[in-house]
């Protein structure tokens, strides 16, 4: 009876992402949702695949565990590598972010960080 339980759930997530979605947002929170939304399908997806993998093993590997690990452990490993390459990609623009603040730092116009004193003038004939 597991079936109409994650109908029921699937159902309720996608009607709140169109909630979320279909409300004055904004454009930063639309994306997010979109992106959650595009999230959530694919995990989805992953895991029905999986599962279709585990059952199309049962001829290769009689043990259901076995099978399971030998779908989970790759999915893992890739999981993993995709965490680090976003963390490590996240600190490099960071790095890159400060980097170009310095060079514009170092390339600001000193004429234009001086400001001149005002000197009204006065007439000479009075």
């Amino acid at each position: 009876m597991a079936g109409p339980n994650v109908l029921d759930l699937m159902q309720r997530v996608v009607d709140l992402l169109v909630r979320v979605i279909g409300e004055e947002a904004t454009r930063t929170r639309r994306q997010a949702s979109w992106f959650a939304a595009g999230l959530l399908l694919l995990g989805m997806a992953v895991a029905f695949a999986a599962g279709a993998l585990v059952e199309a093993l049962a001829p290769l590997i009689p043990q259901r565990a076995l099978r399971l690990l030998t779908v989970a452990v790759p999915l893992a490993l890739v999981g993993r590598a995709l965490l680090q390459r976003g963390v490590a990609g996240a600190a490099a623009d960071e790095r890159d972010g400060q980097r170009d603040d310095r060079q514009h730092q170092q390339h600001v116009n000193p004429r234009a960080q001086r400001i001149a004193a005002d000197h009204s003038e006065q007439p000479q004939n009075q």
